[in-house]
């Protein structure tokens, strides 16, 4: 498979592991990683060890665009990404050792000007005739309009290439308008589009009455994150769930990103949806052992597939 990802808000993950974080005092960290960061990039990341060629792009710039850049294409990933006039910012993962907590830190992304946003049209549009599937990860900058995801998933209307969307808030709720073939919410994203909160069994209604049946294209696909619990897979015909072994985390963030790009190689390699969500809940589950977002050991993945349960839910049960 050749994928193309969008990463509109990408950034350099920094993570941090110390013992403990006690605000108010001076704390000496044990490791630091810095990675190139952004969902998109972190999906990119994950496909390129899968062994998948992938093109990355989006929005970066100043210093740290251009570690993001070489960073990615010092691994295999191919950078054609907008330069912008803003830097591109910094994200902070602080692991502490003494109990497994994880906090972030999360800069705001670089104000986009129209000139800008106007070039990764044209590019992403450009980009597309050479993949299989594109996928567009994660938060809007400012300067863009809301409805962004939207205007990128139309322009590619016609062309023969697997559309996939993972956002939340307003953008994914004008996004599915772009009628995406694929879309990655969590639990809390899909109430948030439902206006409360909602057990499961509600959610996967919403889903198949709403959004399949509604907004997305008739072939569509809901992957469902569930963290702990797994994820489900909905299609107009199908309901399904799998539910991974317990394991010890060490760094949750990015595991969705992982999730979605494990499903992406799992197309290419088998017809069947319940070897393709269970190998992807088998790669979420295993990159959170990993220290930083978009990094797994395949072997973590072999051993972790054959501990995920798939079952088939009655349609409109929980």
């Amino acid at each position: 498979m050749k994928a193309l990802t969008v990463t509109l808000n990408a950034a350099i993950d920094i993570t941090y592991a110390l013992p403990y974080l006690q605000p108010g005092e001076s704390l000496r960290v044990h490791e630091k990683i810095y990675s190139p960061g952004g969902k998109g990039n972190n999906v990119a990341k994950i496909l390129n060890i899968l062994g998948d060629d992938v093109i990355a792009t989006g929005f970066v710039g100043g210093y740290t665009g251009q570690f993001i850049e070489e960073s990615l294409q010092s691994i295999g990933i191919v950078p054609k990404f907008v330069k912008t006039r803003d830097a591109s910012r910094l994200c902070i993962a602080v692991i502490e050792e003494a109990n497994g907590r994880v906090s972030e830190l999360l800069e705001p992304g670089a104000n986009i000007t129209r000139d800008e946003s106007d070039k990764l049209l044209e590019l992403v549009k450009q980009l597309a005739t050479e993949v299989d599937t594109v996928v567009f990860s994660g938060s809007l900058p400012k300067g863009v309009p809301d409805d962004y995801y939207r205007i990128l998933l139309s322009q590619l209307k016609g062309l023969n290439v697997q559309t996939v969307l993972d956002t939340s808030g307003e953008s994914l709720r004008l996004g599915i308008r772009g009628k995406p073939n694929i879309i990655k919410p969590n639990r809390k994203e899909i109430q948030d589009l439902m206006g409360r909160d909602a057990p499961v069994k509600e959610i996967i209604a919403f889903c198949r009455q709403e959004l399949l049946a509604k907004y997305l294209s008739t072939d569509a696909i809901v992957l469902l994150t569930l963290g702990k619990d797994g994820a489900i897979l909905l299609t107009k015909e199908l309901v399904l769930q799998a539910i991974p072994p317990d394991i010890k985390v060490v760094n949750p963030v990015g595991a969705g990103d992982a999730l979605l790009a494990g499903f992406l190689h799992a197309q290419s390699v088998w017809k069947d949806p319940d070897l393709m969500l269970k190998y992807a809940v088998a790669v979420g589950t295993a990159s959170a052992l990993q220290k930083t977002a978009g990094s797994v050991n395949p072997q973590d993945i072999d051993l972790i597939m054959s501990q995920v349960n798939v079952r088939t839910l009655l349609l409109g049960a929980e």
